[in-house]
């Protein structure tokens, strides 16, 4: 597991030069690979794995596996706003 701050990818290379994940493992020596996503801009938790297989099966749509997100909101909103979204 892994936290990740805002203003990182979830990627283990970026063509663009922004921060990624992998600037937060340097340390790490063996191959792994990010389970799920949370953009730039989002924090938090951040499944990593060294089973290249077992990743890609989490997340490949074709396998439909149910996922829970939590999410807090700040500034927190109203019923209305939840009802938009």
């Amino acid at each position: 597991m892994l936290h990740k701050p805002r203003g990182f990818v979830t990627t283990m290379s970026d063509e663009h030069g922004r921060r990624c994940v992998a600037d937060l493992i340097k340390d790490v020596d063996a191959r792994v690979y990010p389970v799920g996503r949370l953009d730039k801009d989002s924090e938090g938790m951040l499944i990593l794995t060294n089973d290249g297989d077992f990743a890609n099966t989490i997340m490949h749509p074709k396998k439909n596996i149910y996922k829970v997100y939590r999410v807090t909101v700040r500034p927190s909103i109203d019923e209305e706003q939840l009802a938009q979204i």
